[in-house]
């Protein structure tokens, strides 16, 4: 992978961060996932690190259709980087030649 096409992948990353944190933040990181910064300026571990599945079983499956849950979630992520989350150079780099 070239380091222009890493960075894209890694700025692309940060931007669905921030839209799941905007849009869907108690589903996406509920209160206390994540560490934070307590008044004393003391990291204070989030509980994301008691949560260490090292070896989860993901089954295969042979369904060909996504839960409607999860086309929901595609369709508010086109709605949303289609209109008020897109960037001007997207639609000049998509229809390129």
């Amino acid at each position: 992978m070239s380091t222009d096409h890493a960075r894209s992948v890694i700025l692309a990353c940060c931007v669905l961060h921030n839209f799941l944190r905007e849009k869907s933040c108690e589903d996406y990181c509920p209160p206390g996932l994540a560490d934070a910064i307590d008044v004393n300026g003391r990291v204070v571990n989030g509980a994301w690190r008691a949560e260490q599945q090292v070896n989860r079983d993901i089954d295969g499956t042979n369904h060909r259709n996504p839960p409607v849950n999860a086309t929901q979630t595609r369709e508010a992520y086109m709605a949303y980087f289609n209109n008020e989350g897109a960037l001007p150079w997207q639609v000049a780099h998509i229809t390129r030649t």
